[in-house]
């Protein structure tokens, strides 16, 4: 039971790491051909390959693969036949407890994952206190209004945390750091936080760690998640700040240069959690972001995202 499983996922992490690699190259010899959030919705059906059989789907198609069939597969077999020694027996035990390695490899990952989550957030919740300034929850419902959010978000402060962030699925909570903000970095803030929550990013995300805890084994499989948070806050960005004047988004920019200051240092191992405030490695990129207009064609990347499935999926 478990070797057609084992076999289908290596199958699936090698094709979808090899796409985000081949993504990640065009990625960076074109980087002004596609729009951010183009960028991010390639991405996302990149990383999809990881999860998402679409090779049985080709055996919907009225295709004869017969041929093509027994070729792959009964080559490969005659030649460890053939071979025989020892060689072939280790590479056989290896073989045969390979799907329970695998097993188990997901379960460690998935369990330290939870477990640092858990940690993590308790620590932070621990001294974390509901705010109920008049102000700043007015400031909440005007961005909700705006944004088109009815569900009901909960406003918390954290005075040894640096950045706000935005978690919790089921009851979602902006949490903010002890500082004085003003009006416009609040609103500034929580467009942010909540454009997060009305894109679903946070289920997003929480999947993503999923499957790369199916595929622990590939480091491609790491590469595509950072790639993903990276282009998920670009496309954040861009989202908030586009209605925006020249002169609000410079006040944008130097409301991430302030809170990157107070968040030198850490880290967000949560996989429910979205910061706002940058690393230090892409800070820059954040900054031309949003301080730049939107460039490349949204068309083109939605053409070249189904084509680029169809193709793969077909080979």
């Amino acid at each position: 039971m478990l070797i057609p499983i084992l076999n289908q996922l290596l199958i699936m992490s090698m094709v979808a790491g090899g796409i985000c690699l081949l993504l990640g190259l065009v990625d960076a010899a074109m980087p002004k051909r596609f729009t951010t959030q183009g960028r991010y919705l390639l991405g996302v059906v990149a990383y999809s390959f990881f999860i998402v059989p679409y090779a049985a789907f080709v055996m919907l198609l009225p295709l004869d693969l017969t041929a093509v069939t027994n070729s792959y597969v009964t080559t490969p077999a005659a030649s460890i036949d053939t071979a025989g020694g020892p060689l072939a027996n280790i590479l056989g035990s290896i073989l045969a407890f390979a799907p329970y390695i695998l097993t188990l490899g997901a379960f460690v990952f998935a369990a330290a994952v939870l477990f640092n989550g858990h940690h993590l957030k308790r620590r932070i919740f621990a001294a974390c206190r509901e705010t109920s300034d008049e102000c700043t929850l007015k400031v909440l419902q005007e961005c909700k209004r705006q944004l088109g959010i009815t569900q009901d978000v909960w406003v918390y402060t954290a005075p040894y945390w640096g950045t706000p962030f935005v978690c919790g699925h089921f009851r979602p909570h902006i949490v903010l750091p002890d500082i004085e903000f003003s009006t416009r970095q609040l609103k500034h803030i929580f467009l942010h936080e909540l454009t997060h929550l009305k894109r679903g990013d946070l289920w997003l995300r929480s999947v993503m760690v999923f499957v790369n805890a199916l595929h622990w084994f590939n480091p491609l499989a790491y590469l595509a998640r950072a790639r993903f948070d990276h282009f998920c806050e670009l496309s954040c960005d861009a989202s908030v700040t586009h209605p925006m004047k020249q002169e609000e988004r410079k006040e944008y920019c130097l409301l991430l240069f302030d809170l990157l200051r107070h968040t030198p240092t850490q880290k967000h191992t949560l996989p429910s959690v979205f910061a706002f405030s940058p690393s230090r490695k892409h800070f820059e990129e954040r900054i031309g972001v949003v301080m730049e207009k939107t460039r490349g064609s949204t068309r083109m990347v939605l053409v070249a995202t189904v084509a680029l499935t169809v193709m793969i999926t077909i080979v």
